[in-house]
């Protein structure tokens, strides 16, 4: 099941896949190393970065790597040069999401906002109600956005045709949210040690998912949206979304930070520390 394993030189706090599943993006530190998935070899690594980058996404067309860091910036990179391209300035900024169109930049933090990538040095403010936002992300459509973090322990949907709107609450902090592939369910992991799945349409929670000795840190669909995996702990779950039934753990060895679908479905990436495993998620556990 495991495909293999690869060290990069600092701890990981975030993975992400390229469009076409050849490349996977690793925030280590305060860079981004560009890893080659068939064999876990280091092909570039985007520098410049001063603090720890604490997201990294790919755009819709896999040119570009959006990253967020500690240094108060979002940068833009240039994947074929391994050269930044564009940044803005912004305060503490967790998470940095392209849209659809790869047109706008998202951002999560202590000042959430929108950047339109054509325009330097200009952002718009975005109205969530919460303190400090860790996550947000878009719908497949780019009409609406999520977000959810510390302040209030709510999750936030905001359209452009509905404005801004509460979906939910958990008891803690939540780390993570994402909407899945259809643009029909929210997924939101929080420090309660829940998950909890949202009805876009309805505006109600449809499944909670409980019982972890660990708060999830991450949660992410599969392409399909059939399934979601979740890190926390020591180990990433997987559940059916139609059912909420559990059918796969996966012991990671350590504190699972984040995981990703590659966007076959093929494999699954996790991180913990400085060490990257990716899964074959067509091999039965």
């Amino acid at each position: 099941m495991l495909l293999r394993e690869v060290t990069v030189p600092d701890s990981v706090s975030g993975v992400a896949f390229s469009p076409d599943g050849q490349t996977l993006a690793a925030a280590n530190g305060s860079r981004i190393s560009l890893l080659l998935v068939s064999t876990g070899e280091t092909i570039g690594n985007l520098t410049g970065h001063t603090l720890d980058v604490q997201s990294v996404a790919f755009s819709p067309d896999g040119q570009r790597v959006v990253s967020a860091s500690l240094d108060d910036t979002v940068r833009l990179w240039d994947v074929a040069t391994f050269q930044e391209v564009a940044q803005i300035k912004t305060g503490k900024p967790w998470t940095a999401v392209s849209s659809p169109s790869g047109k706008t930049i998202a951002m999560a933090g202590s000042s959430p906002t929108l950047w339109d990538v054509g325009v330097p040095n200009v952002s718009v403010p975005l109205p969530f109600g919460m303190a400090q936002p860790f996550s947000v992300g878009f719908s497949p459509d780019g009409q609406s956005l999520v977000s959810a973090g510390m302040g209030e322990f709510r999750v936030w949907l905001w359209s452009v045709r509905d404005g801004l709107e509460l979906l939910g609450e958990h008891g803690l902090w939540i780390w993570w949210v994402v909407f899945s592939p259809d643009g029909k369910t929210i997924a939101s992991a929080g420090a309660d040690h829940e998950i909890k799945l949202w009805d876009v349409a309805t505006r109600t929670m449809r499944v909670k998912l409980e019982g972890f000795g660990a708060e999830r840190y991450s949660v992410c669909f599969s392409p399909d949206g059939r399934t979601i995996a979740s890190g926390g702990g020591d180990d990433v779950k997987v559940w059916e979304v139609a059912t909420g039934k559990e059918t796969r753990t996966i012991e990671n060895g350590g504190r699972v930070w984040c995981a990703s679908y590659q966007p076959g479905g093929e494999i699954l990436a996790t991180a913990k520390d400085q060490t990257i495993k990716l899964w074959n998620m067509n091999e039965p556990q």
